[in-house]
């Protein structure tokens, strides 16, 4: 018996080296799944692609839905303003085809594998309220990787699309009537963001944890679902707000607001799974990028430089994990009474939590 332990690890090599020169084909495939899955993991926006040959594409589904007549202001929709011309085409084109629930389309311009994938990126950072879309696609693509077919995910929601929409609308009117309430942006917003933290736990194995609906009327949701219901709410009341994608240890999502011409970092997420309320409210990029890094589109966001409406605690943390009123000074002297956090919501100590293993992500109107 001691013999057999002593040299189990080299019968376990040998093994190992067996079943490879055996079995190469399985071996590499097994590698390659675990790449793809790897890949998926790490990418907000999943897709898999099938290579036709150009003589099937006479016979591929079309929902005939171009979306050439949409507009889109970026002021709001700054991602789309990120994109080229064809790129603004095919994004016209896909959100026309999600918000009719269409599901599979042929674009109407020759685009790459790559581009495909900015440019539903763009449409997915823009749109929170189109609540019932996957962050999940598929495509089918001839040589030179020219993309000619795409079919669409839906959601949960999606399946009594008109409930949904009621229940949504139930939900989000509530906090925008109440925030009308407010004067200033800034009020707006601190009022909003209190109230979400009020509605919204975090939950990892939320469904549909992508997509502001899980925050709004389910009230479970992660980072993605913070910032897209945040993001919804500010953009209904006119005050730009937009959602950034990056790493804050791994993945993760968080907004950027425009405020009397400044922009600001807002992280609901770590917000509301923090001792500490407020410490993610307003902060500039220099302040963030202690522990926040954009990625991808997001870079181009614009630079966040605000300091007038940045929330500064007067009270030590022990009155903050003592669940007191909070109170709270502007910076600059602003004279704006800040509504203290509600603390109904249930937080989760010190732990800052990002997106689950499944992080995909969804869209805005």
């Amino acid at each position: 018996m001691r013999t057999i332990k002593r040299y189990f690890p080299v019968l376990l090599l040998c093994c190992i080296i067996y079943l490879v020169v055996d079995n190469q084909e399985v071996v590499t495939n097994f590698f390659e799944k675990a790449e793809t899955h790897l890949t998926n993991h790490l990418n907000e926006i999943q897709s898999n692609g099938y290579l036709i040959n150009e003589q099937d594409l006479s016979g591929l589904e079309d929902s005939g839905i171009t979306g050439k007549d949409y507009s889109f202001d970026t002021e709001y929709c700054p991602y789309y303003n990120y994109l080229t011309i064809e790129g603004q085409i095919l994004y016209k084109q896909i959100y026309a085809n999600m918000e009719h629930l269409a599901n599979t389309f042929v674009p109407t311009i020759n685009i790459t594998k790559e581009e495909v994938k900015m440019v539903m990126e763009a449409v997915y950072n823009d749109h929170p309220e189109l609540f019932w879309i996957n962050t999940s696609y598929s495509y089918k693509y001839i040589q030179d990787d020219i993309v000619v077919q795409i079919t669409l995910s839906y959601n949960e929601a999606a399946k009594d699309i008109e409930a949904s929409k009621l229940k949504w609308e139930n939900s989000t009117n509530k906090i925008i009537e109440g925030a009308k309430k407010y004067n200033t942006d800034y009020e707006k917003e601190l009022y909003v963001h209190n109230e979400i933290l009020k509605l919204v736990h975090y939950n990892p194995n939320a469904p549909m944890n992508q997509s502001a609906y899980s925050a709004l009327v389910n009230g479970e949701t992660v980072c993605a679902g913070y910032a897209r219901a945040f993001q919804y709410i500010m953009i209904k009341l006119q005050i730009p707000t937009y959602y950034v994608t990056g790493y804050s240890n791994q993945e993760h999502a968080w907004n950027i607001i425009k405020l009397d011409g400044e922009y600001y970092n807002v992280d609901l997420t770590w917000n509301d799974t923090s001792n500490n309320s407020y410490q993610f409210f307003n902060l500039s990029d220099n302040e963030f990028k202690r522990t926040h890094i954009r990625n991808s589109l997001s870079m181009k966001l614009p630079t966040c430089k605000g300091t007038k409406y940045k929330y500064v605690n007067t009270n030590n943390e022990e009155t903050l994990t003592n669940n007191n009123p909070i109170q709270d000074t502007i910076i600059e002297n602003t004279n704006i009474n800040n509504p203290p956090l509600t603390n109904n919501n249930e937080h989760h100590g010190e732990t800052h939590y990002d997106h689950n293993s499944n992080h995909h992500v969804e869209i805005y109107h």
